[in-house]
């Protein structure tokens, strides 16, 4: 791709700007000192965080860091040549002072998005401003609205991931620190790869992955007929209904903190055949309850950075599985990956409602909802409210009674890029998805072996590195909990925040 720039003016009061191919310029070609000035003025004191469309010469940017000293400005240009244009030590602009600046990042267009995701935290920023350099956005018309829809779609997510913190931040933190006091006490539990080889995947099977969608109703038959030539991953939620229909999974995988969750695993079930693997933010009295059936127990790291600080202190093997933005059925695929499955089925990933239902039969929603159904709100009644809580629209414009919601297919269309990205290809057919590798899987072996080995971990000297670690040293960890903090204390000041959100851990643990 050609930059947007073609060569370097100097303007009546001695500064370099870059020119565009037509002959114009971003700036002024007179005093671009003072137009940057002019602008400034007129941006009130309260943004701490920049978007600014079209960098050219690195004027206004230079202004903007004098008055703004301590934000955070995030530059856009259109490619990674218009950058080694503007970079350029032929050319001298003052741009190039800015190349490696703490607190300024430049972005690509087709970056914009992924990148915006990452910088934007709402927990460290209060708000943000967007400033177009006019003589770039009049030259550029026809990419600003895909700019502005990009940093749009960026804030929906931005604005989603942060409510979902603000609301589970606490609840998260609770689950992780007393999953790591669970496991740090059962340093006399038998060495699992030893006395539980059984359980180890045979990968001459073919991987089933089990979610809970409605359409498991009717495929759910194949996993009976044909038990003993699947190795059955369930989800969480698609555990009771697997159990109703007397199938016991070797693995089931859960991600879910909300105490909720718990009614998933309690079933009079031999559970000496059976994995459980959850994620560190899961339900703690779920896990609790399945030690303390002597369980096949096992923790997980997924996207929580209080997780990843666990991970990176422990010599413990705390393995990674990927949920995406938070779905099961991802994690349970992921797992079935980093085994090596050569192939893979996946029943009831429906990412839709169908026929008025929003699971599969026998999960714990059907126990809750009969158990508090009335005559006039009965448990359709309550299966209704759980689909409406989004508009609906009907799925591949089908007028059969499936319907989706934007959230669900955002779901799916992740779900079946991630499966890609893995190197696997796809087929659908009659509610199953079929999955083959493409690329063997040359670490399945090692993956194995570390995953289902017994784990360790020392409790009592993590918290002491947690209580001596200064907030700021333990920062990226904290931002979940510092979200919560930050909505329910209606504070703005990040390294009160932030402090807050360490003491919280320090005295939290005093009382577990």
């Amino acid at each position: 791709m050609q930059s947007i720039y073609s060569s370097i003016l100097t303007t009546k009061s001695g500064s370099q700007i870059p020119v565009f191919h037509s002959g114009r310029t971003a700036e002024s070609k007179y005093n671009p000192q003072l137009e940057a000035q002019r602008i400034i003025e007129g941006i009130e004191k309260k943004y701490d965080f920049f978007i600014l469309i079209g960098v050219s010469s690195g004027i206004l940017l230079k202004n903007l860091v004098q008055n703004f000293n301590n934000s955070v400005f995030f530059c856009i240009e259109p490619s990674e040549n218009d950058y080694s244009f503007l970079f350029s030590s032929e050319n001298n602009l003052e741009i190039r002072k800015f190349m490696n600046h703490k607190n300024i990042h430049f972005c690509t267009f087709d970056k914009i998005e992924s990148q915006l995701c990452q910088i934007y935290l709402p927990v460290k920023f209060n708000d943000f401003k967007i400033i177009e350099t006019r003589g770039w956005s009049n030259e550029n018309k026809e990419i600003i609205p895909k700019i502005y829809e990009k940093i749009q779609n960026a804030a929906n997510l931005i604005s989603s991931d942060f409510s979902t913190q603000a609301h589970f931040g606490k609840l998260w933190i609770n689950n992780i620190l007393n999953n790591l006091k669970l496991l740090s006490s059962q340093k006399n539990r038998s060495n699992f790869t030893n006395q539980n080889k059984n359980l180890i995947p045979d990968l001459k099977k073919t991987a089933a992955v089990i979610a809970a969608g409605t359409t498991l109703d009717n495929t759910i038959q194949i996993l009976q007929k044909k038990r003993d030539s699947f190795y059955i991953i369930s989800t969480d939620t698609a555990y009771s209904s697997l159990i109703k229909h007397k199938i016991i999974p070797d693995v089931v995988i859960s991600i879910d903190g909300q105490n909720v969750s718990y009614n998933h695993f309690l079933h009079n079930v031999d559970v000496s055949k059976t994995s459980f693997l959850f994620d560190l933010t899961s339900n703690y009295k779920a896990s609790k309850y399945l030690f303390g059936k002597n369980s096949n127990i096992h923790f997980f790291v997924g996207g929580h950075p209080f997780s990843t600080l666990v991970q990176n202190f422990s010599d413990s093997f705390f393995p990674n599985l990927f949920a995406g933005a938070g779905t099961v059925t991802i994690a349970a695929t992921d797992f079935a990956f980093k085994c090596g499955f050569e192939n893979i089925q996946i029943f009831g990933a429906d990412f839709s409602y169908q026929n008025g239902k929003s699971y599969t039969k026998g999960t714990y929603l059907d126990v809750l909802y009969h158990k508090d159904e009335t005559r006039i709100y009965n448990s359709e009644f309550l299966y209704d409210k759980l689909m409406f809580r989004s508009p609906l629209e009907h799925q591949n414009c089908k007028q059969d009674g499936s319907f989706t919601t934007k959230l669900l297919q955002s779901y799916k269309n992740s779900f079946e890029s991630f499966i890609i990205q893995n190197k696997y290809s796809i087929k659908y057919e009659n509610s199953i998805y079929y999955l083959t590798q493409k690329i063997q899987n040359t670490n399945k072996t090692d993956f194995i072996t570390e995953f289902f080995k017994t784990q360790t971990f020392e409790y009592n000297n993590f918290i002491n590195y947690i209580q001596k670690a200064a907030p700021e040293n333990v920062e990226t960890a904290l931002l979940p909990l510092a979200a919560f903090f930050k909505i329910n204390l209606k504070k703005n000041d990040f390294s009160e925040i932030l402090k807050v959100a360490h003491s919280y851990i320090v005295e939290y643990n005093n009382r577990i």
